[in-house]
């Protein structure tokens, strides 16, 4: 009688674990396994080597204290953003002109970014009609800042407008049949220009300050240099040297030895990636560039004045490109004169042709 008893509590015992095995056991482990995923602690991927590219580096500054070079126009600039801000006013109508790659873009993105104000930026080529100007002055409010690069690009009728608007801080409309005047918020032009002359005199004389940037010293250029990437101090003096007192061809020059040590698993940029710099890109040790040298050989052969359309024609460069980014530096060095009559090599200019020979 026991051993029945046995058996039977023995099979009943078996059937619930059966039960449990076959059924309540899986919806079991799914419960237990959706808590565990839900409340699953994250994993954190391990964090990569912290090594600071040009990309990651300080390329813009973050404020004048940050600004390199132009201390007499960056003192001047901030002397009135403390005025302007103390007097609750517009900052005054101002004009930036230099050579291409000085700063003048950076600036007026600081002094805006100093005042607290809105920024708009448009390139002169495009104030081309009246309506363009008014899609402008609509988007203006109350100390807005309007940065124009290429300011002497607007065209005589329309530097007429934008000056009246400056002045004034109206603009009449014409609504159908019937004219009406549009007022506007007190506001702020900033004109940048890398060709000052050709700008029209009353236009310029709208501007209260009109701040001429000057070419970037050697030392300059150094502090600039050292902030964007890790190189050694000789590669930074030489590429000082060969960046034509100019900021933007320095930070453009560092980019590319930065590619180029990336590109072969390094983290510090060498005096090889320099000397690949220079080669590919066909630059000497005076920073001058194959169409630099191109113009000085061809001015060097024709032994006379040459016209513009000319020289580029043989420096194989567009006329503009002759005029604002082949010409400035050898002109500011010296190996260049520019006549009435067209351009001539100077005698530092012959020597070099000779030494580079």
């Amino acid at each position: 009688m026991i051993n029945e008893k046995v058996v039977l509590i023995t099979s009943l015992v078996v059937a619930a674990l059966i039960i449990i095995f076959k059924f309540l056991l899986p919806a079991i482990l799914q419960i237990i396994a959706a808590f565990y995923w839900l409340f699953k602690p994250e994993e954190k991927e391990p964090e990569p080597e912290e090594v600071q590219t040009y990309h990651e580096r300080k390329v813009y500054p973050y404020n004048f204290d940050d600004f390199i070079g132009q201390p007499k126009v960056k003192e001047s600039l901030l002397i009135s953003v403390s005025v302007s801000k103390k007097l609750e006013r517009a900052f005054p109508h101002t004009l930036l002109y230099g050579l291409p790659g000085l700063g003048k873009t950076t600036l007026a993105e600081l002094i805006a970014q100093e005042m607290r104000v809105p920024f708009i930026s448009i390139e002169g080529i495009t104030l081309e009609s009246k309506d363009a100007i008014i899609k402008v002055v609509n988007q203006i409010t109350e100390n807005t800042i309007v940065f124009i690069d290429e300011i002497h690009q607007v065209s005589s009728r329309m530097s007429e407008v934008w000056y009246k608007v400056m002045e004034n801080n109206t603009i009449d409309i014409l609504d159908q049949n019937s004219i009406y005047t549009l007022d506007i918020p007190k506001f702020t032009t900033i004109g940048a220009t890398t060709d000052f002359g050709k700008m029209l005199k009353p236009f310029r004389d709208r501007f209260i300050y009109r701040f001429e940037l000057l070419p970037y010293t050697i030392e300059e250029l150094q502090q600039i240099i050292a902030r964007l990437a890790e190189m050694p101090k000789e590669v930074i003096n030489m590429t000082a040297r060969i960046s034509q007192k100019t900021p933007r061809l320095a930070k453009h020059y560092v980019f590319t030895m930065q590619e180029y040590a990336v590109a072969n698993d390094r983290t510090v940029i060498t005096v090889e990636d320099f000397k690949r710099l220079t080669y590919l890109n066909d630059i000497n040790k005076y920073g001058l560039t194959g169409a630099q040298m191109r113009a000085l050989h061809a001015l060097s052969r024709a032994g006379t004045k040459v016209g513009k359309d000319a020289l580029a024609t043989a420096a194989h460069v567009s006329s503009v490109d002759l005029e604002e980014v082949i010409e400035p530096f050898l002109v500011i060095e010296g190996y260049v004169a520019r006549t009435p009559r067209g351009r001539e090599i100077t005698g530092k200019g012959q020597l070099l042709i000779k030494e580079m020979s």
